[in-house]
């Protein structure tokens, strides 16, 4: 889809938190409006579980605008405790709570957009959400359902092999020397994310095959890239007397690969809108739906905090967090930037979490979504190239956000937070805007672009294939064979490009080392703070002890340099034991930036900036 094509049909977007008794806490959702006054059919979709979910929702976003192009609403909702939503994975009785907010957001559908029927596509654990829902009596008519088990204990396994798929060594690492809190007993995480041990023994009992699936009157039940459609769902859904289509799913792989490479699957899209239209009214009489639930664009959260979406200068998206009470008159205000393309939620949703807790000890936060991720405009899947996350285009995007925000009075003065490439886009932006106070730059891969740095990176992460500890993962299930066939090809590669990229390296050694001093230096004569700070083994942190700016820190005493504490092959801090820590660490870059500012911008000694 096209920039154009994708920000006219961002118009009919709009985003709103959903109120219902039965869920008892406010979740976002976006509903996608049909190009005439009512739609034929309302279509829900109800997302997978965690990290999945964080790749899947551009594509999902561009799905649902295809569906309101062709007449239908659309509605895409995060579950309470997740995404845009109040709340968080640790809050109690989250199993029960997801289906009734299923529910409420079919009912929602069917009202604002006056739907003849309603559908829910469900996505892995979305789809297990949405068939209890319907046995709870949600006012759902039909169901596609792709890559959904019949038992929740089949989901729960796939999650727990998916939690043993990195490489990272968490068993050496001493969480408890650390004061890290071990995980609620039960617990299982995947991919950075955390289903508490209510919610995983809920899931486990769960069998769609032994629940009243009788008001569904037709489903669509799709595999996924070569794996068959679980049997006993289809059978459970034919002896509920639903008229039942059993088609392959592919794309399954594309649509959850890393968001910065997820790739929409239209041939499944095409098969999902083709027994859409063949599905015609409702047979049977139209029952009530029962109340929708109460709208509000604002989240009011009780530890103080409002929230609300902004679009911003076009095709820019933002949820702007406030302190319900008074803001702090010194602080300036942090923009949080997406993490590659993930949305604005940030990694492992650690961007919800920080923002809110900011706020409520009276710090605006912004969460922003450039164009080409999460919920903002342009291009669906835009960023395919290793480099394209670098391009000079997303620091103008930057640009435009920051002065969106300024117009609509909610700061001048801004701290920006970045990881990974959104800690290049904050470097290179605050270089171009003296107005930028603070940066806290998590995990950068690099500062000034130099595409050797990001082949040297690739270098370091292959020589771990050849270790002993590897080839000891691989045999323990720990790391996975097709992770290893792609850092050997890796490896080969880089073997080809070795005398060219070595002969790069030194030109851009004796180059960028001069670059990067006197990029340095505009941050520190503006008055710019820069705080970086890296898990152990970062390839830029080693880059900057070797160049010998470490050894040279009190030259920019606006600088300082400091660890994370967490497994040392953790870049998008994943590992959820780890990220107390982390919070740790982003909450005393905080607290050191209100103390400088309170005091008028007076800096603290060189010697205090923590070098390490």
């Amino acid at each position: 889809m096209d920039a154009t094509g994708d920000r006219n049909s961002a118009r009919a977007c709009v985003p709103v938190y959903l109120h219902d008794d039965a869920v008892g806490r406010p979740f976002a959702a976006v509903l996608h409006r049909p190009g005439g006054e009512t739609a034929d059919a309302g279509v829900l979709f109800c997302a997978p579980f965690g990290y999945d979910a964080m790749c899947a929702h551009r594509g999902l976003r561009a799905w649902a605008n295809e569906l309101a192009a062709s007449g239908h609403a659309a509605l895409r909702f995060d579950l309470p405790g997740g995404g845009d939503s109040a709340g968080g994975p640790r809050d109690p009785g989250l199993a029960a709570t997801w289906p009734a907010a299923v529910a409420a957001a079919a009912r929602y559908v069917k009202a604002a957009a006056g739907c003849r029927r309603t559908v829910a596509v469900g996505l892995g654990l979305g789809g297990i959400l949405a068939a209890q829902a319907v046995a709870e009596g949600a006012p759902i008519d039909e169901l596609a359902l792709w890559g959904v088990p019949a038992r929740g204990r089949t989901l729960v396994r796939e999650l727990q092999a998916f939690s043993r798929l990195g490489a990272t060594d968490v068993d050496s690492f001493d969480f408890d020397a650390a004061g890290a809190p071990p995980l609620p007993e039960g617990s299982l995480e995947a991919g950075g994310f955390l289903l508490s041990g209510e919610t995983v023994a809920a899931l486990l009992a769960v069998d769609l095959a032994k629940l009243d699936l009788g008001r569904i009157r037709r489903a669509l039940v799709l595999g996924r890239d070569g794996v068959s459609a679980d049997k006993r769902l289809v059978e459970a859904l034919e002896a509920a007397g639903a008229q039942v289509e059993v088609d392959e799913g592919p794309g399954w792989s594309k649509l959850l690969d890393e968001p910065q490479k997820s790739v929409p699957p239209e041939a499944t899209f095409a098969r999902v809108a083709r027994w859409l239209e063949e599905g015609g009214a409702p047979q049977r009489a139209e029952e009530p739906a029962g109340e929708p639930p109460r709208v509000t664009d604002v989240l009011e959260l009780p530890e103080g905090v409002r929230e609300r979406p902004l679009a911003l200068d076009r095709d820019i998206s933002c949820v702007l967090v406030e302190p319900t009470g008074e803001r702090d008159p010194d602080a300036p205000c942090v923009a949080l930037l997406n993490v590659g393309a993930e949305r604005r939620t940030g990694p492992n949703r650690m961007w919800v979490e920080a923002a809110r807790r900011w706020a409520a000890r009276g710090v605006v936060c912004a969460r922003i979504d450039l164009p080409g991720i999460g919920d903002a405009g342009g291009p669906t899947s835009p960023f395919g190239g290793d480099y394209a996350l670098y391009d000079d285009e997303l620091v103008a995007h930057l640009a435009r956000a920051l002065r969106a925000l300024r117009g609509e009075g909610v700061a001048d003065r801004f701290a920006l937070v970045g990881l990974c490439s959104g800690a290049y886009w904050a470097f290179q932006y605050a270089l171009r805007d003296a107005r930028i106070a603070a940066l806290l730059l998590i995990n950068p891969r690099m500062l000034l672009f130099d595409e050797t740095l990001g082949q040297a990176a690739e270098a370091r992460h292959v020589k771990r294939v050849a270790s002993a500890e590897a080839w000891r993962k691989v045999l323990q299930g720990r790391l996975t064979w097709a992770r290893v066939r792609r850092l050997l090809i890796a490896l080969l590669t880089m073997a080809r490009r070795l005398p060219a990229m070595l002969a790069d390296r030194v030109r851009a050694r004796l180059r960028g080392g001069d670059e990067l001093d006197l990029a340095l230096d505009r941050l520190r004569d503006q008055g710019t703070t820069l705080a970086l700070r890296f898990t152990a083994e970062e390839p830029l942190l080693d880059d900057l002890r070797r160049s010998g700016h470490l050894d040279r820190i009190e030259r920019w005493p606006t600088m300082s340099v400091g660890p994370i504490p967490g497994p040392p092959d953790t870049h998008t801090l994943q590992v959820v034991r780890m990220q107390p820590l982390a919070h740790a660490v982003m909450d005393e870059w905080l607290e050191a930036e209100l103390r400088r500012a309170r005091s008028g911008g007076r800096r603290a000694p060189a010697g205090t900036a923590g070098g390490r």
